[in-house]
Order: C-alpha cells, then structure tokens, then sequence
C-alpha cells in the first residue's frame, strides 16, 4: 500500500516541460512508495469523484489516448 497520494491537475492545453515535469512527479513518488493520481476534465475532476473522471495508477504508468 502506497504512504502518501499526489493528485495531479493542469490547467489545460500543452505547455513547455508539462510532460517532463509530470513524469518526474511519477518517478518521485514511486521512489518514494506514493502513487499518483490524475484527474481529467480539470475541477470536474476533483469535485465530482466518478470513477470517469480519474486515472489511478499502481506500479506503473498508464498511458491513454484520452
């Protein structure tokens, strides 16, 4: 079971350095045995908690289309 949770949300659109930023926020928490969360379609996201608006991720990285 992972010690801490990081819930990750932008601001939107492409911006330079977001992918790497991101996946230096994966690796820390990995190291640090903490799993991250990202939340899509921004607030939505974080305040309506359906199970459609997340990506839980556990010992690794899901990569998706959407």
């Amino acid at each position: 079971m992972a010690e801490f949770r990081v819930g990750v949300l932008t601001g939107g659109g492409d911006t330079p350095a977001l992918n790497a930023t991101l996946y230096g926020i994966c690796l820390a928490a990995k190291d640090n045995n903490g799993e991250v969360i990202g939340f899509r379609r921004g607030w939505a996201g974080v305040l309506l908690p359906d199970k459609q608006y997340y990506v839980e991720t556990k010992g690794g990285l899901e990569l998706t289309k959407e």
